[in-house]
């Protein structure tokens, strides 16, 4: 994304999936509501939203000025919002029915003055902005060791107005250092080429696979390598390691499971996909998620453990996730809290795993994650750690759970950054540091590319060993 879009503020976080509630009509008969006509701000996540009759126009607001969005029709507007309280002066919003996250929206008297004048898009008011942006909306400097203040004064003698493009992106790759952090990027067009910082790679696959790339001569391509390396891992799961003609596969690979003897297996490559409703109109898409998870369970409703294997998966929608784990549940989960920096008078919201109403395991299940287990995935492994069935095992996860929240900045650049507080149902924060398993294997090692499906085998073989009969 690389424009400041009020849908994108809404809908393209992480988002979690909600109790069954009424949602309150924000456009009949494609005029938005009366009742939500004004200027709304939000605590936390730095938006002012202008709704009238025929739509809304959104706006990024800090300290230092704003940045305006293109206007929404009222249609645009009513096929994503929807608002499920209201009491004159203040709403809760949420973008579609299977979304937890709700933003809460206070009345206010007018559009900011400062969005009168937006800032322009010249170095200095960009770097200003940027930093700003961080200094309120971002929530783990402590966390990274970040001083943001020493960084302004260590990087903002280098900005001026005449400084190149290329220039001014490595300054605030620069202001940004230190942030090991996988949902912080910059994204930026400089001198007719896209161009992408990201806080945090892979910190172990990542490395393995370009060393080995770089060791070997047929692959010309690091993309190319890295894709014939996950086909080729695929294939020795499918025909190798689980009894073959057991496997099934949906959708781009969306999900696949099969068996090895008694023993169930069930990789989910992200929380999202065509198969698990990526695409689908709101209301469609957790039916999706629940008719692949029974298609599955079904299949492997007589085996006497599972393994659960989200290893590769670099996640995507909790609400997927949070649908998923509830066919692993018997009961509602302790659950989890997240909280906007900044939007510190409201309470956290709670979000807790709900048994489905479709199949469900309640047998053994060993959740298998590495360093690549991302965002989405690692509050599902959150949810899942939380069930009494589940053993945790593999290595320690990317840390990286918070929401994405997007800011255009005014040069036509995107920040991108973690601005929400995810806690386990113990209270405890696993951002930076990752989730620990209950029970470490090492899974990828520098020089070795086999630890992946060494390590499937190796489980596969513990837990028929196990759990035999049952």
């Amino acid at each position: 994304m690389t424009r400041f879009v009020l849908i994108a503020w809404i809908a393209v976080g992480c988002a979690l999936a909600p109790r069954a509630q009424t949602w309150l009509p924000s456009v009949p008969d494609a005029r938005v509501a009366p009742a939500l006509h004004g200027v709304w701000q939000s605590r936390g996540y730095g938006w002012v939203f202008e709704i009238g009759p025929d739509g809304a126009l959104g706006y990024d607001v800090s300290a230092v000025g704003c940045v305006a969005g293109p206007s929404q029709t009222a249609e645009a507007f009513g096929s994503w919002a929807r608002v499920f309280s209201r009491d004159g002066e203040t709403v809760q919003i949420a973008a579609r029915p299977e979304q937890v996250t709700r933003y809460t929206l206070d009345r206010i008297e007018q559009v900011p003055p400062s969005c009168g004048t937006p800032l322009g898009p010249t170095p200095t008011e960009v770097f200003a902005y940027a930093w700003q942006v961080m200094a309120e909306q971002y929530a783990f400097f402590d966390l990274y060791g970040v001083d943001w203040h020493a960084r302004r004064a260590e990087v903002a003698p280098r900005i001026r107005d005449d400084m190149s493009d290329a220039d001014l992106f490595e300054a605030l790759v620069d202001l940004l250092d230190g942030l090991e952090d996988a949902h912080l990027a910059l994204e930026a067009e400089v001198d007719g080429q896209r161009r992408r910082h990201r806080g945090k790679p892979a910190p172990v696959l990542g490395p393995l696979l370009r060393e080995t790339f770089e060791a070997q001569s047929e692959a010309t391509s690091m993309g190319g390598f890295a894709n014939a390396w996950f086909n080729e891992t695929h294939r020795r799961i499918r025909e190798e390691i689980l009894d073959p003609e057991s496997v099934v596969i949906v959708g781009d690979e969306d999900a696949m499971w099969g068996r090895r003897g008694r023993i169930g297996y069930l990789q989910i490559g992200g929380m999202g996909g065509e198969a698990l409703g990526d695409g689908l109109p709101p209301d469609a898409r957790l039916a999706a998620v629940q008719e692949v998870l029974d298609r599955a369970l079904t299949d492997l409703a007589d085996t006497d453990a599972l393994l659960l294997d989200v290893a590769l998966n670099q996640g995507g929608s909790d609400a997927v996730g949070l649908a998923i784990a509830g066919h692993f549940a018997n009961a509602p989960s302790p659950g989890l809290t997240k909280t906007a920096h900044g939007a510190s008078t409201l309470a956290p919201q709670v979000v807790r795993v709900r048994p489905t109403t479709g199949v469900r395991y309640l047998k053994p299940v060993t959740l298998l994650t590495t360093d690549v287990t991302l965002s989405a995935a690692e509050t599902f492994t959150l949810q899942m750690r939380a069930l009494p069935t589940v053993t945790h095992v593999g290595e320690v996860t990317r840390g990286a759970l918070s929401d994405v929240l997007f800011k255009s900045l005014p040069n036509g650049w995107t920040l991108q950054l973690s601005n929400e507080v995810y806690r386990d149902g113990d209270g405890v924060l696993w951002e930076s540091r990752g989730i620990t398993p209950d029970v470490p294997i090492t899974v990828f090692t520098s020089g070795n590319l086999e630890g992946y499906p060494k390590a499937l085998e190796g489980l596969l073989t513990w837990l028929s060993q196990t759990h035999r009969g049952g």
